[in-house]
């Protein structure tokens, strides 16, 4: 388990977080407290859909792993393990 982590965790401190606002509307979040692993599911118009997200948390920095499309924004009123069960899309490599 990463120390770093599980102190952030632990101790409430407040980090930002690569998605949010007006862009990422319907934001959603999964994770396990003794991961780095961090999934986002958010909904935009630019462009249009219901987005899945990974992000690995190293070093104090979010870096995504990888995104896909599950379906229109109306998709993001499902839960993650719902849209990740589905296997709508496909998750490709973060982009650069």
């Amino acid at each position: 388990m990463d120390v770093r982590l599980w102190w952030l965790n632990r101790t409430g401190k407040v980090m930002s977080f690569p998605r949010g606002g007006e862009e990422n509307m319907y934001l959603s979040l999964k994770f396990q407290p003794d991961s780095r692993l961090m999934i986002a599911q958010w909904a935009g118009y630019e462009p249009d859909g219901c987005f899945v997200e990974s992000f690995d948390f190293d070093e104090a920095v979010w870096n995504e792993v990888a995104k896909r499309r599950v379906g229109p924004a109306d998709a993001c009123y499902e839960p993650i393990d719902s849209n990740l069960r589905s296997g709508a899309g496909s998750f490709g490599e973060a982009p650069k």
